[in-house]
């Protein structure tokens, strides 16, 4: 696990150098590093989010559904309205997304 997060964290401080245009050395400051692996990050969270936006629609759905139905039936209702509301949520964003293609 250490080991797969130092890579990770390697690997966003040479993307960021890379969209920074700057070429990092053993002698850059630790400020910047720092940038590089702010901006390395950042954009891995962008794709991260462009190709599961429809996932993610579907948790805050299902978190809604989920919440409305425990206030309308209790327990059971909350189950079946997260599960109901991530599957309305996730396809209509992937329809929105297909028509926008």
């Amino acid at each position: 696990l250490a080991r797969g997060v130092a890579q990770t964290g390697k690997e966003a401080v040479e993307r960021g150098a890379v969209l920074r245009g700057h070429f990092p050395t053993p002698q850059d400051s630790p400020m910047e590093q720092a940038l590089d692996w702010a901006v390395g990050c950042e954009a891995d969270l962008n794709d991260y989010v462009r190709h599961n936006k429809a996932r993610i629609a579907g948790h805050g759905g299902a978190i809604a559904g989920g919440a409305v139905g425990f206030m309308v039936g209790g327990p059971i209702a909350a189950v079946v309205g997260a599960l109901v509301a991530f599957k309305v949520t996730e396809g209509t964003v992937k329809q929105i997304e297909e028509a926008g293609e």
